[in-house]
């Protein structure tokens, strides 16, 4: 028995040894992932902060494109106003011209018929001067007739004043008729440069009327963009709203991250103590080199992660790869183990005397004697209480190392915690567990 228990605590010292290697590492990067999380966190803040501004500016540009968009609908309206009157002027300055064109015509028309007036009245002065000259003929002859030529004298003399009448007529229709004439001409020439400029003033509204033409299509190409301005800046806010979301979920998935895993490293803080005391509880029993126990080479000892249960880091895992090591009965040496008994005789490992009440590892009772106190028993390593001896304290049990956390922190619950303080360098002094009390093996 004791050379049993001595093969045993040297493969528990190996494997708490490589335990207590792997625990160190994965507590060291498991810090340097926590570490990276804060950073990541702080650099996610600042970067949800950028967003948020990003959206402020997104929302007041939405805005700004929303007032810009009622603006160039006014000023399209505008410019559609002003081309349909120009239009209309266009319109009402060729109506111009055109009546312009009639007055012009008719006001030459005129100056023909004066000119035929002015004839007509040239021959009845002609007319009236030979009438004149008709009667002063007949005075003449009158008067050479001498008594009987009065009567013919005096219608003679009546002739010829009806002829300078006529005359004087003629002679005042001429002058008003040389003045309509010139009025005429006159009035010819304003119509003639009514005409020139209203046909100026045609041009220049129809040019007016091409320039608003292009004003009114620059303007609703501009209210189109406006409008297309407006829509991107609705999408940019509805996506710079949708990053701030999104930067968010992944701030608190990192946050997340971040606190399983620093729960992670003060697990494997706590693995690595209990290895520790582990360790210290093995070195409680002290062993002889002269007595020359050892562990064949052959004893590929190692602790790796796997998905076979057996091989987790847990105390079951330990003493199953302890157990599954053990030396067969005459290997060749005479320091080598002797072989165990049969597990159908007495289980994997040899009984011992009953020890004293409160003689056990933990201050209990005796390894395989009492009860409640042996390796496989009630509230022995794996069950009910563990090493520290609280309830449910167990390595693989209720709310023991591997199974408290998931159920603590769910994968979907959302946390907010404070970022971690770095892991101290020197580790604390372990704990020795209560040993036996005179009945150790010496």
């Amino acid at each position: 028995m004791v050379e049993e228990l001595g093969s045993l605590i040297v493969r528990v010292k190996m494997v708490a040894h490589e335990v207590e290697s792997s625990t160190s590492t994965i507590f060291d990067r498991l810090t340097q992932l926590v570490e990276t999380g804060d950073i990541q966190l702080n650099q996610i803040a600042g970067a949800t902060v950028e967003v948020e501004h990003m959206a402020d500016s997104s929302h007041q540009v939405a805005e700004r494109a929303g007032i810009l968009s009622t603006v160039a609908g006014d000023a399209r309206q505008s410019a559609q106003g002003g081309r349909e009157a120009v239009q209309q002027a266009v319109e009402g300055m060729g109506r111009i011209q055109e009546n312009v064109q009639e007055t012009a015509t008719k006001v030459q028309t005129l100056g023909d018929r004066s000119r035929e007036i002015n004839n007509i009245v040239e021959v009845i002065a002609g007319i009236a001067h030979q009438t004149n000259r008709l009667a002063l003929d007949a005075a003449i002859q009158a008067a050479m007739a001498g008594e009987n030529g009065k009567g013919f004298g005096a219608v003679a003399a009546d002739i010829r004043r009806l002829a300078e009448r006529a005359k004087d007529q003629a002679s005042m229709i001429g002058r008003i008729v040389r003045g309509v004439r010139e009025d005429i001409g006159a009035v010819a020439v304003s119509m003639q440069d009514t005409e020139r400029e209203t046909s100026a003033g045609t041009q220049l509204t129809q040019e007016a009327g091409v320039a608003l033409e292009s004003i009114f299509a620059a303007v609703e190409h501009q209210a189109r963009e406006i409008e297309n301005i407006n829509q991107m800046a609705a999408q940019q806010l509805e996506s710079s709203s949708n990053v701030v979301h999104i930067m968010h979920a992944i701030s608190t998935t990192t946050q997340q991250s971040t606190l399983t895993t620093r729960d992670a490293s003060h697990n494997m803080d706590r693995l690595a103590r209990l290895v520790e005391q582990l360790r210290a509880s093995v070195e409680a029993f002290k062993l002889r080199e002269s007595q020359g126990y050892y562990v064949p080479p052959s004893s590929n000892v190692s602790v790796t992660s796997n998905d076979d249960q057996d091989n987790h880091l847990t105390v079951s895992g330990i003493f199953r790869t302890v157990t599954s090591t053990a030396l067969p009965s005459g290997v060749g040496s005479q320091n080598a183990l002797p072989a165990a008994r049969t597990s159908d005789q007495f289980g994997p490992f040899y009984p011992v005397a009953p020890a004293p009440q409160n003689g056990g590892w933990q201050g209990q009772q005796g390894w395989q004697g009492q009860p409640n106190g042996g390796w496989q028993g009630q509230q022995g390593w794996q069950n009910q209480q563990g090493w520290q001896g609280q309830p449910n304290g167990g390595w693989q049990n209720q709310q023991g190392w591997q199974g408290q956390q998931e159920q603590q922190h769910p994968p979907d619950e959302r946390r907010q915690g404070q970022p971690m303080q770095s892991r101290p360098q020197q580790r604390r002094p372990p704990q020795l567990p209560a040993g036996p009390q005179g009945n150790g093996r010496q």
